[in-house]
């Protein structure tokens, strides 16, 4: 496992844009689950940059003798879960108040993507190993505006302008690694892993690199328990098709000059997670530091639903 985690961060060096989290994280249990994820900036008054993103995700551990396995990373002792995910995110400018070009502002974006996850896991050491194969659309085909126009009928919201200079039409094909590893445990109240995270592809060139801090109280099957968490992280940004449009498709109107794009990125989540039979419900508040030179710091929220089945 040491090993290949530094095979991760040696991988990591040069390469993250916005992305909902499918992996399995302390406070969860290794079983078949179903997920439903909210994310949204009007969780937390502001109505900028990622605005919302929309995730369906299924997961089911494999028995051993089952040929799926032979696409895992291999992790002594450790279990396999497969899963299939698909997500919607809608990113805007700073205010969505014009219909005409914001210069030095981010670009509407829409993405549509569908996920292969791949989860090695070890739930005694709280350690995995795994990665996803992702694949998907950039442009008007995402439907960024049709959906952010209905959230934002449901929850009040002011009706979004402005979304015909979206970043326009590409292909996004990515491959990700993830890697956890638990350096420091208190029995069933505290717990603290290291993470790693890398993306490739033509959406994102990233790298994540941080830690989860959990303060918990579980019994010992899981059934019943609280979790708080915190999780900084530092992201290594080398491509953001959000920004700069995807690396294969059509040429934007406007999308942030390569120079521009912030390098490293820092960024915190708190959460709070609660398990009550078969239902695990988590809400998370995050934050970022600019993306771009003439950005802002942005924070969202969100909201998770996971069912076990």
């Amino acid at each position: 496992m040491k090993r290949s985690l530094i095979l991760i961060m040696l991988f990591c060096g040069t390469v993250y844009g916005q992305s909902i989290d499918f992996w399995q994280h302390p406070g969860f249990r290794y079983r078949q689950q179903a997920w439903l994820n909210f994310e949204n900036d009007f969780f937390v008054w502001t109505d900028r940059y990622y605005s919302q993103g929309l995730a369906v995700c299924y997961k089911q551990p494999l028995k051993s003798e089952s040929w799926f396995n032979n696409l895992f990373l291999p992790l002594k002792g450790g279990q396999t879960m497969m899963g299939f995910a698909a997500e919607h995110l809608a990113f805007t400018p700073s205010t969505i108040a014009f219909d005409s070009l914001l210069s030095n502002d981010r670009p509407f974006a829409g993405t549509v993507r569908l996920h292969l996850l791949f989860e090695s896991i070890d739930p005694q050491r709280n350690s995995s190993l795994s990665w996803t194969l992702s694949g998907g659309i950039i442009g008007k085909e995402a439907l960024g505006k049709e959906l952010q126009t209905g959230v934002h009928r449901i929850t009040g919201n002011p009706h979004p302008k402005g979304w015909h200079h979206q970043i326009r039409t590409g292909l996004l094909l990515d491959a990700g690694l993830f890697a956890q590893q638990q350096y420091m445990n208190f029995g069933r109240w505290f717990i603290a892993v290291a993470e790693e995270s890398a993306n490739f592809g033509t959406s994102r060139i990233d790298a994540t690199l941080g830690t989860r801090i959990q303060l918990q109280l579980f019994t010992p099957n899981k059934r019943w328990g609280i979790a708080f968490y915190a999780n900084p992280a530092f992201r290594f940004v080398g491509y953001d098709g959000t920004l700069q449009g995807s690396i294969i498709g059509q040429r934007s109107e406007y999308i942030i000059a390569r120079k521009d794009v912030s390098r490293v990125i820092f960024e915190r989540e708190f959460g709070i997670l609660g398990t009550a039979g078969n239902v695990s419900a988590m809400a998370v508040f995050n934050m970022h530091t600019k993306q771009y030179d003439a950005g802002m710091t942005h924070r969202w929220g969100g909201l998770r639903l996971v069912i076990y089945l």
